[in-house]
């Protein structure tokens, strides 16, 4: 989630639980937003990343698609449920993914690096430096975009 958008305060909470390692109690408590609020993106999504963590990635894109059918820009949706499909290499599926997300957010950081990696795996290491050189644009300080340019 960008910084300048506020968290609603049962999603924080949630946070915190993840925070301080209660992740059983956490993931209810997304659950139980998500419930509530089924058309807003950030339930699923906190569901999905959850789910990451915890190894469980089929049913992690199950909850990463929903908040890209709500909100097709959902640019970190987009980037964690490419994540997933790289694991799998199934690049052909993450790269559209990416490609769109850049589309609707040319200067989210993590979707560049992404995508580079995909065109590295892919073997099209020309197309991929010009992500990592954009990546190290946004964040010049940032070793990982840089270290993927060495």
């Amino acid at each position: 989630m960008p910084n300048s958008i506020t968290l609603p305060a049962e999603i924080a909470q949630a946070d915190q639980l993840r925070d301080q390692g209660k992740i059983d109690e956490a993931l209810v408590a997304y659950r139980r937003y998500a419930e509530q609020n089924p058309s807003l993106p950030i339930g699923p999504y906190k569901i999905g990343t959850m789910l990451m963590r915890l190894g469980q990635s089929i049913e992690a894109e199950a909850q990463m698609r929903k908040p890209l059918a709500l909100d097709p820009g959902y640019g970190d949706a987009a980037n964690n449920l490419s994540i997933l499909l790289m694991g799998r290499k199934a690049y052909e599926d993450a790269e559209p993914l990416l490609r769109g997300a850049i589309g609707n957010d040319i200067n989210h950081f993590s979707l560049h690096i992404n995508l580079g990696d995909l065109l590295t795996n892919t073997g099209r290491l020309p197309e991929a430096l010009y992500y990592f050189r954009r990546a190290v644009e946004m964040d010049p300080k940032s070793g990982f975009a840089k270290e993927r340019l060495a």
